[in-house]
């Protein structure tokens, strides 16, 4: 085992996992620009931060290890894990974060993931299939399902894995920022409000490529390391990770102004969301739901569904209490939520900072989200556990869904 590092302001722990398809050339190609990227970026500030990638080639070419030294230079290694190993194990995760926060040490920790995802049902997807038989409550007035899909790590194993870069004092890790699609979900916020203070990412899609093409190639859309890494060495001294984290918000947003880094998208919206004492979200939401049971179901669901944001199966927050504006629970939650939106970019208003889950009724199998999302696991996750959302989150039409059983 190397030896542990010189203690600095700053330890970037960054988890790449590239696409399981092997004749995905593009998007393996994106995912070495990133790194590559990344270490160009940490040579910038060797003094003020350490450095460390895990790139996982999803099977194809294995698990690597990216350290830069204490000069900037970068080295890159095969990692330990099993062979058999896959982006779905929460410890192929772990593991990497525990080691880095040991043999790494700082003052503020701050975690980078990378790579396919799907809002609150999980992220990174591999070639591995499961079966989930799925049971939904009587009152859906729907029969079992069984339907086959690719493994994923799911929130709950995200969030305990994430709990190994808090390091060995404990301390919860400062930052973590999602280079993955539709992450900035109430879901996604209650799971990791134990683990972490702040969260960057979208609402939405995040493309991995540039719109135009070069020689029949779109070239990968890199965001802009060396001046992510300067927000944070010009922060190296704050109290709390939030001034660093606003300024790297900021620089996202100045990166998607520019209509060649959106890819296939008209809008990538990046938020910066404080975690931290979400309690006054769970209360308004309970009550929010407690109101929307009044109303009939069609009714509710068409102005709920009319603020899907990024996935059909995702809706805006404060768009959604924006349709029942005459409800006092609904501005009741709009403002709890708008506490926690620390800073915001966006080129359109579908975006306001944070989504939900939101099955509409009718709503089939689309987007990123639902072919991965079952009743079953949502209600394994602590939003669902926490708050009464569950019951409205699988909207059923009764009438004409039992009709077809």
């Amino acid at each position: 085992m190397s030896p542990l590092r010189s203690m600095k302001p700053w330890t970037v722990m960054a988890y790449i996992v590239a696409d399981p398809d092997e004749n995905n050339q593009e998007l393996n190609a994106a995912a070495n620009a990133e790194l590559q990227a990344i270490a160009h970026a940490a040579a910038k500030y060797p003094r003020e931060m350490h450095v460390v990638s895990q790139v996982d080639f999803n099977g194809q070419r294995g698990i690597f290890r990216q350290v830069m030294d204490d000069n900037g230079v970068p080295t890159l290694t095969q990692s330990g894990c099993e062979v058999d190993s896959t982006p779905g194990d929460r410890d192929v995760v772990r593991q990497f974060l525990a080691w880095a926060s040991k043999q790494f040490p700082a003052e503020r920790r701050v975690v980078l993931f990378w790579g396919h995802s799907f809002g609150p049902a999980g992220m990174f997807q591999t070639d591995k299939a499961a079966k989930e038989s799925v049971i939904i409550r009587p009152h859906r007035f729907r029969a079992a399902e069984t339907r086959p899909i690719t493994r994923i790590l799911n929130m709950a194993d995200l969030a305990s894995a994430l709990g190994a870069a808090a390091g060995p004092d404990a301390h919860k890790v400062d930052l973590v920022i999602f280079k993955d699609c539709a992450m900035n979900t109430l879901e996604t916020a209650f799971e990791l409000q134990s683990i972490a203070d702040f969260q960057i990412g979208s609402q939405s899609l995040i493309p991995v490529h540039l719109t135009t093409e070069v020689n029949g190639v779109r070239p990968p859309s890199v965001w802009p390391y060396e001046k992510l890494f300067g927000a944070l060495a010009a922060h190296s001294h704050a109290e709390t990770a939030k001034p660093a984290a606003t300024q790297m918000l900021h620089t996202l947003g100045d990166f998607y102004k520019v209509k060649e880094h959106l890819g296939q998208n008209t809008d990538v919206p990046v938020t910066l969301i404080d975690l931290q004492k979400l309690t006054d979200v769970r209360v308004r939401v309970n009550a929010f739901v407690h109101a929307l049971k009044d109303l009939n179901i069609l009714e509710r669901s068409e102005k709920i569904s009319s603020a899907f944001a990024g996935d059909p199966a995702l809706v805006d927050v404060e768009r959604v209490c924006a349709q029942f504006r005459h409800m006092p629970a609904a501005g009741a939650l709009r403002e709890a939520v708008a506490h926690h939106v620390v800073a915001h970019a966006s080129r359109t208003h579908d975006f306001t900072g944070l989504s939900v889950f939101y099955r509409a009724p009718g709503l089939g199998i689309q987007g990123i989200v639902m072919p991965t999302m079952f009743p079953l696991n949502y209600s394994t996750l602590r939003f669902a556990r926490t708050t009464t959302w569950d019951d409205l989150a699988f909207e059923t039409n009764p009438i004409s869904e039992f009709a077809n059983l």
